[in-house]
């Protein structure tokens, strides 16, 4: 027998990205992240309290959360072996208790919603970060400025994410909204100055495309083309402008400390290659178990006087947590990730947006290649739905 619903799940969701966009806002506003963390909190409550579908012969909350766990719980013993383990402690336990909501959030959305009102969620919470880069505009600043801060790795992180799962919802239903929130997407990755997003997100949604069907990715190619060349004439030498040799450096030898002697000005791409020189010098002095998470912002800190913490799966989790934490980090998530590619393969009664959140997810993972998603709550709250879309079947109550 079906319930009838008091609210329409797209509401729900709706409503419960809105907020979680609101917070990630209003963190950046006041420089004060835990605003994040309650408004993910409070999504949690949103969705918990909704009547809607949900999954049978699917998994728990406390089942992902234990899944995760191994990564967390390294991530808190290796502070002990940082340069200061106490100021490194209070550090991962912050990032700990941001990120743990965020699973949560992502278990329960899965657990009660389909794919597809996932997906339009994700749109809507992009949607709220575009409405911010347009009041900035307006405003006559640079549209990812939001208060003193800025919201382009965030933004990026999630246009990697989010752009395939809208264009796989667009394939599966051709509904206008998917079509907007994939234009207004689209725009972002264009403008936001992202190397990242522009590099990755297209792939991936091409790959969406050409999962759904060859033919049209191929004709999408085709029709794309005379389009790609105009905006690449007419906005190219702004985008590329972030890959020249005046603003993008290849070199993280240890001439890269040489140039602490040289003016601002005269620094070519700096604070990226001392993070990377330092993350990797840190991997060869303990390539085990790492030097310790927060190690890197600490050595930046108190030997070059430079406040920079580690960015990237490679030289971040390599350098403060070892071969002992990639490892972990690798077993989890190419565990999930197994699970969804067989599941989508061999079991016809998968969630049809699978493959479009697994496309999602990879393609985080690789824009993790420049910044540390392992302490981001948009990568466990990704990860977690793809876990659970992994396990789950789906019945009205």
């Amino acid at each position: 027998m079906t319930k009838r619903l008091l609210f329409r799940p797209v509401w729900v969701i709706s409503l419960a990205f809105i907020v979680v966009g609101i917070g990630n806002l209003a963190a950046l506003w006041f420089n004060l992240y835990r605003i994040a963390t309650f408004s993910i909190l409070f999504a949690i409550v949103i969705i918990q309290f909704s009547s809607s579908i949900r999954a049978v012969n699917g998994v728990g909350t406390w089942f992902i959360l234990i899944k995760f766990a191994p990564i967390y719980i390294y991530v808190l013993m290796s502070t002990l072996w940082s340069p200061e383990p106490s100021d490194a402690l209070v550090n991962a336990a912050y990032m700990v208790a941001g990120v743990i909501p965020a699973i949560i959030f992502g278990a329960s959305l899965v657990r009660h919603y389909k794919g597809i009102d996932i997906a339009n969620g994700l749109g809507i919470l992009t949607l709220t970060f575009a409405i911010q880069a347009l009041i900035s505009i307006l405003d006559g600043r640079n549209g990812m400025d939001v208060g003193d801060g800025t919201m382009r790795s965030l933004l990026g992180s999630l246009i990697c994410l989010v752009s395939p799962i809208i264009v796989g919802a667009w394939l599966q239903t051709y509904r206008v909204k998917y079509f907007f929130f994939g234009l207004i997407l689209l725009i972002m990755t264009i403008t936001i100055g992202s190397r990242s997003a522009l590099l990755i997100a297209p792939l991936a949604s091409l790959l969406a495309i050409y999962i759904h069907n060859r033919k049209m990715a191929y004709r999408t190619i085709c029709y794309s083309f005379p389009i790609i060349l105009l905006v690449t004439y007419i906005i190219g030498p702004t985008i590329f402008s972030r890959f020249g040799a005046d603003s993008f450096s290849y070199d993280i030898s240890s001439s890269v400390i040489d140039d602490l002697n040289l003016s601002s000005e005269d620094r070519v791409d700096f604070d990226r290659r001392l993070v990377s020189f330092t993350a990797l010098k840190s991997f060869f002095e303990s390539p085990v178990i790492g030097t310790g998470y927060w190690s890197v912002y600490q050595i930046n800190s108190f030997e070059y006087g430079r406040q920079l913490s580690a960015h990237g799966l490679i030289p971040g989790t390599l350098g403060e947590l070892g071969l002992i934490g990639i490892t972990i980090f690798s077993a989890i998530v190419m565990g999930v990730i197994s699970r969804v590619y067989n599941l989508v393969k061999f079991d016809s009664s998968a969630d049809s947006m699978s493959k479009y959140f697994l496309i999602g997810v990879v393609a985080l993972i690789f824009q993790g290649m420049f910044h540390q998603i392992i302490e981001a709550p948009f990568f466990g709250m990704a990860l977690a739905i793809l876990t659970g879309l992994g396990y789950r079947r789906f019945k009205k109550i």
